[in-house]
């Protein structure tokens, strides 16, 4: 009498199981692979740094912004952007293209398109704060920026751009603009920063460079902080002028620099006196009779200063060792592993700084934030 013998489970093949380890395996080896370059190139971009070769150019800059124009005009092509060791990376501008995915479906009637391209800074923090081997983009490893695109809305059939948030009309900006400059000019604090810079030594100053001091035109409560740092800026003209031989404001020309600026922001501005700059312009800007204005921005506004120049005065957030400040929170799962400040101290920023008076800026953390500070460069010896 013969028996059915089941095949024994050593002998069994299972083709998915054994795919699913070939996958874990080679997973495993490119992982391992991409580990041990990403460490070579986070000890590359250490030593370069150490070395004191400059992140940033005013040369770099301008050749990118220069490839970014043409383009803008019309003109075929991708931007190229040098790295710190030489290589290039090519990045595609697609200001104007729409962009498609599931969200579409939800919003019948709108689309989302790319905005006009922008820069985006990387810190010596972000390019050696890396730990996902598979999200390590060789290419882009030694990249001090990248060229990146904001995404809007706009209506599918009339291209009208969708805000975030409700514009207010020029004639309402600019009313706003005029009324808070003046309580601005009238406030304790402007006058507390007039005898603070009246009895300093100030190098000499032929502009005043702003970055990030973000829209007047959106109907939330920012805008209140927004317009009273612009109105510093012409308050820092009108304070330095007065101490010039000449006396005239118009010899100290304003500028600032935010991509969120709207037409009414740019308008508003220029008929104040400040000439309104895309980025990277306002970096291209600034020299040794220049003064700095940087409010917690969004991007590295200290480290591109400290390789570009030494400008006669800054005024932003106070300069902090890096230790005293509160270690990231959360991790991502990109290259930005950790949630690293947008504008950090580094080495080279805090050696920038000893070359400086430090002056405490007037406390009004409503419109100017808490540590901001004055900036002076001293007298050469």
């Amino acid at each position: 009498m013969s028996r059915e013998v089941s095949p024994s489970s050593s002998t069994m093949t299972d083709p998915q199981s054994n795919a699913d380890q070939q996958y874990a395996a080679d997973l495993e080896s490119a992982r391992s692979s991409n580990k041990e370059e990403m460490q070579q190139a986070v000890q590359k971009i250490r030593e370069m740094y150490d070395s004191g070769l400059p992140f940033f150019t005013k040369d770099a800059l301008r050749e990118t912004m220069q490839q970014m124009e043409n383009i803008e005009k019309g003109q075929p092509g991708t931007v190229s952007v040098r790295g710190l060791d030489g290589t290039i990376a090519q990045f595609s501008v697609q200001t104007g293209e729409i962009v498609s995915d599931i969200e579409d479906i939800e919003r019948p009637g709108v689309e989302k398109f790319y905005s006009q391209a922008r820069l985006q800074y990387e810190t010596v923090e972000h390019l050696t704060a890396l730990d996902d081997p598979m999200a390590f983009q060789p290419s882009f490893a030694y990249l001090p920026w990248k060229i990146v695109h904001a995404i809007q809305y706009r209506d599918a059939t009339t291209k009208t751009v969708i805000p975030k948030c409700a514009h207010l009309p020029f004639e309402e900006v600019k009313e706003h603009f005029h009324r808070k400059r003046a309580e601005w000019e009238a406030a304790k604090q402007c006058e507390e920063l007039r005898a603070i810079l009246h009895s300093a030594d100030i190098p000499p100053v032929r502009k005043i460079v702003a970055f990030a001091c973000s829209t007047m035109t959106w109907d939330d409560e920012c805008r209140h902080r927004s317009t009273v740092q612009h109105a510093l800026i012409l308050t820092l003209r009108d304070i330095l002028a007065k101490r010039s031989n000449s006396g005239n404001p118009d010899t100290i020309a304003c500028y600032a620099q935010d991509p969120v600026y709207t037409d009414s922001d740019r308008r508003v501005l220029e008929e104040a006196g400040i000439a309104v700059l895309d980025d990277p312009k306002g970096f291209l800007e600034m020299d040794e009779e220049t003064v700095v204005l940087s409010l917690a921005p969004d991007i590295p506004v200290r480290q591109i200063t400290a390789d570009l120049t030494r400008p006669a005065m800054m005024v932003w957030d106070k300069v902090v060792d890096r230790q005293s400040q509160p270690p990231p929170a959360e991790s991502h799962s990109g290259i930005r592993c950790l949630c690293l400040p947008a504008d950090p101290v580094s080495p080279r920023v805090k050696s920038m700084v000893q070359s400086y008076v430090e002056l405490d800026f007037p406390r009004d953390p409503v419109n100017f934030g808490r540590g901001t500070t004055i900036y002076i460069r001293r007298s050469p010896a």
